[in-house]
């Protein structure tokens, strides 16, 4: 049989198409092969969820295998965060300001130079399979000298497109093709009215899912990709494989008996669950879970593994407490998920070896970003840069070149990875690349790399960028302004002594925040200027509000700019920090005063005309009739305005649900900011 007919075979029985026939290039034999790429990658994996990196309970024996034939990495991080820059970074050599992936659901340009796209160039067949998480809606605008970047509506690629994206010529979808495949089985609608959508939408009972292993997504995967091995392994072009795959992420329901692998009891927590988060920012502080330690009412434990196991949306912070049993309950299933990728990946192993591809096949494992899983408090991932979410596993293996069962301690970054593999296969990396190829380390001629590496979490009204060097650890919290963090990582290895602001900490802190900022400028980021002008401002800013009657009511907010408000002693007070605009929404209204006249005091880097607005809950929509204009005086000094509400004002003795304050100029001009206002208070004249 010839391979041809092996391909339609193949294709016959299920196991995909896209297998590429590509032995024939003319001139493959007139130089040296270039080596085969297989790159694993998961979705939330954490460091410390694998043997190889210490940890004694979870079984992952094949990632531990990969880890004594090659070289992990113990400080490798993540450029970007969350899911799609990250991807978007490892791809690219880029940080995500530059190439514009900055929050999920963004497209990445096709014109971006991918390790695909040299790679093909150089004459490798390229193929993904699996998760993909690049074909977003949006697009990013890096805007001209007078505006900040921004994100614009853009309507996606068509779905055939899929087959050829960023350099990848071939692929499997996780969506399309894995639905196809069960619609095939009978299995696309396991339960009535229950639909797998593909991806990590399948369809939950009890904590698993109903999707047998053998058809489960992972498994399908990994099908493919073994067949495509097989049909490629005396192919005399060389090839570049992908395979994403969506575990561990939530939700986090991996099939039988893979659920019921581990004893939750058995399972010791993070050292860090008790974090109190006393000094974090506030913004930490929000989305942080407190453990109390006690049994759950049974509806209350039914929602909260709905929130786990279904992936469905809630209000955060409006969920209870955890407690250590439905703590170990995750892990439980986590470790049973990764266990079962594991598997997977064992599988991929042995058919490099079976099929003789070992020495010329280099393999790279690795994740997009980290898991909480209790560390902190917390579960999930959220905006933070501990290392639960931002230190991730990196292992390579290319016998005769990389040495086996080596750990290196080399300060590593995800932008790293693409001019690694355009390295490794002797291809030249472009100009543009912002990472470093990690050859040397991987060789063994160094264990020294990057003085410091870099995340950002670059989304347009969140910004956070932080600097991880030998011994130090600092987070800049800049849009909205919050309190930054610093950690000893040599002392403080589970960072929970928040050093910012202290003491004798201060000048590192500064010299740590000058290396963001030479950072910022190295890679044009196009939030450098806002961020330096923000380190001006204080962390928080107080806003009041003043009424005769004691209100002892704490309100959450759902807003921009303000991460709580309480009334208390007659004063509503809270914490503001505007990223242009500030709105607040209380879940239940509070009643005005009748004021015909309100002061506002605070200070501005920045002059512009703003508006006041309010809502009512009889005028629920904040509009002119709402709101009072004014002009800003941007001095970096406390002003107090006085704002005339008139009669016509609609406040007087009014129910107030909502209140707004936003520049009348919605794109500011370069330099001038929509994080930059302090305000003290807001209230009737003293």
């Amino acid at each position: 049989m010839d391979r041809r007919s092996f391909i339609r075979g193949l294709a016959g029985a299920g196991l995909g198409v896209h297998l590429g026939t590509h032995a024939s290039r003319a001139d493959a034999g007139r130089t040296p092969r270039r080596p085969n790429v297989l790159f694993v990658m998961t979705d939330q994996h954490r460091l410390d969820a694998m043997g190889a990196y210490g940890n004694r309970v979870i079984r992952t024996p094949s990632l531990d295998r990969l880890a004594t034939q090659g070289m992990r990495f113990e400080r490798y991080y993540v450029a970007a965060f969350p899911c799609s820059p990250s991807r978007a970074s490892l791809m690219t050599g880029l940080h995500p300001q530059s190439h514009g992936v900055v929050i999920n659901g963004v497209q990445l340009d096709e014109e971006i130079p991918t390790f695909a796209t040299e790679l093909a160039r150089a004459g490798y067949h390229t193929t993904w399979m699996g998760k993909w998480h690049l074909r977003g809606r949006r697009a990013f605008v890096r805007g001209s000298d007078d505006e900040l970047p921004r994100l614009i509506d853009k309507k996606p690629p068509p779905v055939d497109a899929k087959r050829s994206r960023n350099g990848f010529q071939d692929g499997v979808h996780e969506g399309l093709d894995y639905v196809a495949y069960l619609r095939d089985l009978g299995l696309e609608e396991p339960r009535p009215g229950k639909k797998v959508r593909g991806g990590h939408h399948t369809v939950i009972e009890d904590g698993h899912s109903v999707i047998p292993e053998k058809h489960f997504i992972e498994t399908f995967l990994t099908d493919r990709a073994v067949a495509y091995l097989e049909a490629n392994a005396k192919a005399a072009q060389p090839f570049c494989l992908c395979v994403s795959y969506e575990g561990p992420h939530r939700p986090i329901t991996p099939p039988e008996p893979w659920d019921k692998m581990y004893d939750p009891a058995k399972l010791p927590l993070p050292a860090t669950v008790n974090d109190p988060m006393t000094d974090a920012p506030k913004r930490h502080q929000d989305f942080h879970w407190r453990m109390h330690g006690i049994d759950l009412p049974k509806e209350r434990a039914r929602l909260k593994r709905q929130l786990v196991f279904e992936n469905e949306m809630w209000d955060l912070l409006d969920r209870p407490a955890w407690t250590e049993r439905e703590y170990r309950d995750l892990m439980a299933h986590y470790y049973g998920y990764v266990s079962y990728i594991d598997a997977q990946i064992g599988r991929l192993m042995d058919a490099v070896d079976r099929l003789g591809l070992t020495d010329n096949t280099v393999v790279v494992y690795t994740t997009d970003h980290g898991e909480f899983m209790g560390g902190h408090g917390c579960i999930f991932k959220a905006m933070m840069m501990y290392d639960d979410l931002m230190r991730v596993p990196l292992i390579v293996r290319f016998p005769g070149v990389v040495p086996k069962g080596k750990a290196s301690r080399a300060l590593a970054s995800s932008v790293d990875l693409m001019p690694t593999l355009l390295d490794v296969a002797g291809v030249k990396v472009p100009e543009t690349v912002q990472g470093r190829s990690l050859r040397p380390v991987l060789t063994g001629r160094t264990d020294k790399h990057h003085e410091a590496v870099f995340t950002s979490f670059a989304q347009p009204n969140i910004q956070m960028r932080m600097v991880r060097t030998d011994r130090y650890k600092y987070s800049y919290n800049w849009r909205p302004r919050q309190a930054n963090e610093l950690f000893d990582m040599h002392e403080d290895p589970l960072e929970m002594k928040n050093l910012a602001g202290k003491g004798a900490m201060r000048p590192i802190e500064e010299r740590l925040r000058r290396r963001v900022f030479a950072f910022m400028d190295g890679i044009k980021d196009p939030w450098r200027d806002v961020a330096r002008s923000a380190a001006k401002m204080p962390p928080l800013a107080k806003i009041e509000f003043e009424f005769d009657e004691p209100y002892e009511k704490e309100y959450w907010v759902i807003n921009r700019g303000v991460s709580r408000l309480r009334v208390k002693n007659g004063k509503l007070v809270g914490h503001i920090d505007c990223p242009g605009f500030m709105v607040a929404q209380l879940d239940e209204p509070v009643k005005g005063d009748d004021y015909p006249v309100l002061e506002i005091t605070m200070a501005a880097t920045a002059g512009k005309s703003a508006h006041f607005y309010w809502a009512t809950a009889d005028r629920p929509r904040m509009c002119e009739a709402l709101s009072v204009r004014f002009d800003i005086i941007g001095d970096g000094k406390m002003h107090t305005y006085r704002l005339e509400l008139g009669e016509n004002a609609d406040w007087r003795g009014k129910t107030i649900t909502h209140i707004r304050l936003n520049p009348v100029r919605r794109r500011p001009a370069r330099g001038s900011l929509r994080a930059d206002w302090e305000i003290d208070r807001i209230g009737p004249p003293r």
